[in-house]
């Protein structure tokens, strides 16, 4: 079954519209990360050409130094300039060292704010992340408690339907039988007797048309448009086969079940396991309803309790936007078979669940 658009859409917009701040954010934080790394680029660019300026110039004092170095008494004290540049270059030195040391920390302070910056973006894509996750959270939470709900719905109407039968099926043999013996029915010997040839004229009755009714419970045979795929069924436990699509089904099954179904949703079988999503309506005629979503093994006690499906069923489903379905119960046999003798273990030998005259 599809998540309804109108569910969907405020989760679709609240993602896009972090996912859209997510990327305008992004795009400051790439101009800011491109004028920090002209910024270190300059100041890097800086550093270079005031060392190479200093060690030109002492250089240029250590050559005027060499070339007034002299004995002269008429030129001056010479060992006193040399020893007076000597100092003055070494100071130069020391400050060119420590411009060097101050350019190396404003490069380091540089690096840690380009670093707090980058952990600043990651620790918001994260929470963007984490957002957009909840908010996908509790969308799959509702869709599964919608689905739920959904399948509790189906499990209660057909339980009401199956008690509806009964009640009527118990309200007309209680007429037919009141009908049958106008007076109430002695706890002599007589009576006794009396009440066993009603139960046996009943059974003698109504000994074709059962049969008959049986007959018609041990084959499913389906024809219908619309769906794709293939499925081979060995009963529940050996299945195999994946479909997908709407379809649209007319023909008979089992449990007295006929008319016309609209089916739609997917499935894939694979042994006992199934994954599935799948609903089916009656349109017309006496199809039971259901709604099932699978991702583990198949509950046989919850299809016998649907009532839609026989767990034991042999037979295969090929699709291909015209639908053909044809299943033998093997349960169903058996008592056909037993019903000869009038054994029916599968208790269905009633007059609500009479394929011949229609529950009359």
């Amino acid at each position: 079954m599809l998540i309804p658009f109108r569910k969907i859409v405020p989760s679709v917009i609240f993602s896009a519209a972090f996912l859209l701040a997510g990327k305008t954010s992004g795009a400051d934080w790439n101009k800011v990360e491109k004028a920090e790394r002209e910024n270190r680029l300059e100041a890097e660019r800086r550093v270079i050409t005031e060392a190479e300026r200093l060690r030109k110039a002492e250089a240029e004092n250590w050559k005027k130094s060499a070339v007034g170095k002299t004995d002269d008494p008429n030129v001056g004290n010479g060992r006193g300039d040399a020893a007076a540049e000597i100092a003055s270059a070494r100071a130069r030195a020391e400050a060119a060292e420590r411009a060097r040391d101050n350019a190396e920390k404003a490069l380091k302070d540089t690096r840690d704010a380009e670093k707090a910056q980058q952990a600043r973006r990651d620790a918001d894509r994260e929470m963007l992340k984490a957002m957009i996750a909840s908010e996908q959270a509790r969308a799959r939470a509702a869709e599964k408690a919608r689905n739920d709900a959904e399948k509790a719905r189906v499990r209660a109407e057909a339980a009401l339907r199956r008690a509806r039968a009964e009640i009527a099926g118990n309200s007309e043999a209680a007429e037919r039988r009141k009908a049958a013996v106008p007076a109430p029915v002695r706890e002599d010997s007589a009576g006794a007797k009396e009440s066993l040839g009603v139960r046996a004229g009943r059974a003698l009755l109504w000994y074709i048309p059962n049969r008959l009714s049986d007959l018609m419970d041990i084959f499913t045979a389906e024809i219908g448009v619309g769906e794709l795929g293939l499925d081979l069924q060995l009963t529940r436990h050996a299945a195999f086969g994946a479909g997908v699509g709407r379809s649209y089904m007319v023909g008979w099954s089992i449990f007295n079940q006929h008319g016309v179904y609209r089916q739609q949703g997917w499935y894939a079988d694979v042994f006992r396991y199934r994954a599935s999503n799948i609903q089916r309506d009656s349109v017309c005629g006496a199809y039971t309803p259901f709604f099932k979503t699978n991702s583990n093994l198949v509950d046989i006690s919850e299809m016998r309790s649907v009532g839609a499906e026989d767990p034991w069923a042999v037979g295969i489903k090929a699709c291909c936007y015209v639908d053909l379905k044809f299943q033998l119960h093997v349960t169903e046999f058996a008592d056909f078979l037993a019903g000869f003798l009038f054994i029916d273990f599968m208790d269905d030998d009633k007059p609500q669940f009479n394929w011949v005259l229609g529950g009359i």
